[in-house]
């Protein structure tokens, strides 16, 4: 950042006064500064303190270019491709459906940018073995949804066309995985009853939507904590103690269930309830 010019002079003027203060201590040196010692007018406009301020306008007009210089260099940083796994995501949820990119600045962008068109509403990039892994989903009824063949397709080569070459890409986009969870709930009769329904009535099944919401508000591309899970359940009104038996789950195609010993990690990046055993025991 450009000095002020009475920053520029003020120090040009204790210059001068160091070496004066210097050839004082050392007269018999025949320098420079035995013609400084001579130039002792305390006038404002003598003729070597204005020299002074002309050299230090001079100083001060090309900081300020170089601080022009910069912004121009940060803007051009700040618009740059930099092929991270966030600007994957960035890029991901930027996608048109149905527009032509263009290409212009070394960059393919959208003109115009129209938002109603981008149907990526939830997106994760993450690296694996030096490749790409995004897992994308538009939403339905406020929910995580899987793309439609032709969109995934249009999604598969706007990507193509953006990322950075000698990039692997692999693209997710499926139905939801699948949970299996198997508990012991321990009860207060008098809140909850033998079928794990709610006297007050304000919710017919409160353990089970505890769970449901827990695994509907867990973070796009989330992971499912065995402990998070029974604590959530725990803070269910009339539940005095809960017992984790078994978690399993599985990606929506593939064909087993795996058991969980305390994380699983969505792989369509988010995660529904297929069957839920819950035991009641009143206490």
């Amino acid at each position: 950042m450009a000095r002020k010019i009475t920053e520029i002079y003020d120090e040009m003027i204790a210059g001068k006064a160091a070496m004066v203060a210097l050839h004082n201590l050392q007269p018999d040196i025949d320098s420079a500064q035995t013609l400084l010692t001579e130039l002792s007018s305390k006038s404002r406009v003598a003729v070597w303190r204005l020299m002074l301020f002309v050299t230090a306008v001079a100083i001060w007009t090309h900081e300020k270019l170089w601080d022009v210089f910069r912004a121009e260099v940060d803007a051009i940083v700040a618009a740059a491709v930099p092929g991270t796994a966030q600007w994957y995501r960035n890029q991901s949820l930027q996608f048109q459906l149905g527009d032509e990119m263009k290409y212009a600045d070394y960059k393919y962008s959208y003109d115009p940018v129209d938002t109603t068109k981008q149907i990526i509403k939830r997106a994760s990039a993450t690296e694996r073995g030096g490749d790409v892994v995004l897992k994308v989903a538009r939403e339905a009824g406020g929910v995580p949804a899987k793309l439609a063949p032709d969109e995934l397709l249009a999604f598969t080569a706007y990507i193509a066309k953006i990322k950075f070459a000698g990039t692997f890409c692999s693209i997710i986009s499926d139905d939801a995985d699948l949970i299996n969870v198997s508990m012991r709930v321990y009860t207060d009769a008098s809140i909850i009853n033998a079928d794990g329904e709610a006297l007050n009535q304000t919710s017919s099944k409160p353990v089970e939507d505890a769970i449901n919401n827990y695994l509907a508000t867990l973070p796009w591309d989330g992971v499912v904590i065995n402990s998070a899970l029974t604590d959530a359940v725990q803070a269910v009104p009339g539940v005095s103690d809960v017992v984790l038996l078994a978690t399993a789950a599985k990606a929506a195609q593939a064909a087993n269930y795996q058991s969980i010993s305390r994380t699983y990690r969505t792989v369509a990046g988010y995660i529904v309830a297929n069957e839920l055993n819950i035991l009641y025991t009143s206490v």
